[in-house]
């Protein structure tokens, strides 16, 4: 089963973690816990003048507070800022004599790594819906707030050890990609907290580009993707982030974009998505520089919180 956040955490204020890979084991998981779960006094309206900053900066985390220009009701209508992250991607095809239990335990233990290393701002795991020509059978999303937060990650025991034991064991192949991201400096949009998250598809569709096209043209065009969002219904889409692989372990692949699609996958909103006359314009310019592309879906599912030892996260 995809792991994802049950609905009732509630945040009010904008918290960012610092990144530190030395907490582990319990108190790794109720830090995050905690800090996931806090919630911090509402600022009210923010009067029109006031713009984005950073209020605080502490050994651990730091706050974030932005506004824009004012609604109805004293509340900001868009966020005047953006925020960078870094986006991982995996994805697994699994060897032919894996056990369901084995590759659940790959799953499980894939997902809670965020509990003993609290610099994974958001993370989801899941089986792909269509494996395709290409026969891949799982994937996982992690959230970093930069890259050295990931090289530390990826230097972590706990990496290691999961990879080790429960990964490696049971996978034929796989591909690890990550890239650069940019969304609105909110805790909703940077922990993917709320209701509005509980449940969706993720939709990651990677690019070769073309060995004459101009990788700023490329980045462009795949930036407009990450733009769609303020066009569209968010009935049809909740987030998009991409950008050029920075490092992994990609194949041929140039270019990564993953889409958060709101509600089970039965609802029709991939396929509002994918029909759309902006995005389907902006695929036609992309389609004019590619040379390969593959696209995966994993739907994500509500999980209850029954302990605070098995809160779910996304």
């Amino acid at each position: 089963m995809t792991r994802c956040v049950a609905p009732g955490a509630k945040l009010s204020a904008v918290v960012r973690p610092a990144c530190s890979g030395r907490s582990t084991g319990t108190s790794a998981a109720r830090s995050l816990f905690s800090l996931r779960q806090q919630s911090v006094q509402n600022f009210g309206p923010l009067g029109a003048s006031k713009q984005a900053r950073y209020i605080g900066s502490r050994r651990h985390w730091r706050h974030v507070v932005w506004s824009g220009e004012n609604g109805d009701d004293g509340s900001p209508e868009t966020p005047q800022k953006k925020h960078s992250v870094i986006e991982r991607i995996e994805v697994f095809r699994m060897k032919d004599d894996a056990t369901a239990e084995a590759m659940q335990d790959m799953m499980d233990n894939l997902y809670t790594m965020q509990y003993s290393f609290n610099g994974i701002l958001c993370c989801s795991v899941g089986e792909v819906l269509d494996q395709g020509p290409r026969g891949y059978t799982h994937a996982m999303h992690l959230r970093f707030p930069d890259m050295a937060c990931l090289d530390r990650f990826l230097l972590h025991p706990i990496h290691y050890t999961i990879s080790e034991k429960y990964v490696k064991p049971i996978v034929e192949d796989s591909l690890v990609l990550n890239f650069e991201g940019n969304v609105d400096d909110d805790v909703f949009a940077i922990f993917r907290r709320g209701d509005m998250w509980a449940e969706g598809v993720e939709h990651i569709v990677l690019y070769t580009m073309k060995d004459d096209v101009d990788p700023k043209e490329a980045d462009a065009v795949v930036g407009e993707l990450s733009n769609l969002p303020a066009s569209l219904d968010s009935k049809a889409v909740l987030q998009i982030t991409g950008g050029r692989i920075l490092s992994g372990v990609s194949g041929n692949f140039t270019h990564g974009v993953l889409s958060r699609i709101p509600g089970r996958v039965d609802s029709g909103a991939l396929q509002i998505y994918n029909m759309d006359p902006d995005r389907q314009a902006v695929l036609s310019r992309i389609g004019a520089i590619k040379e390969d592309s593959m696209a995966i879906d994993y739907e994500i599912t509500a999980v209850e919180q029954k302990n605070n030892s098995n809160f779910r996260g996304n």
